[in-house]
């Protein structure tokens, strides 16, 4: 019998966006950030480029703007324990 993977939830950046803010460099006006490993920008099936998540294996009009669909680690979370 094949073991199930475990899913790691915990890369999957809080708040409403496929990103987290890891610093701003205020003297080059420079936003570094870390975004979703799952978040992929592919050919979809008309052969457009578009916002791909690996992790619900969807297209998304909502992930070209790295809009956060999947619902995991959402504002909110951390205080119930979801």
């Amino acid at each position: 019998m094949a073991k199930k993977k475990v899913q790691n939830n915990s890369e999957i950046p809080y708040g409403d966006y496929c990103y987290r803010i890891l610093r701003i460099d205020h003297k080059t006006c420079v936003i570094h950030t870390k975004v979703c490993p799952y978040l992929k920008n592919k050919k979809d099936d008309e052969g457009y480029n578009s916002g791909y998540c690996s992790k619900l294996k969807v297209f998304d009009i909502m992930l070209d703007d790295q809009c956060k669909i999947c619902g995991i680690n959402e504002y909110g979370d951390e205080d119930t324990g979801e």
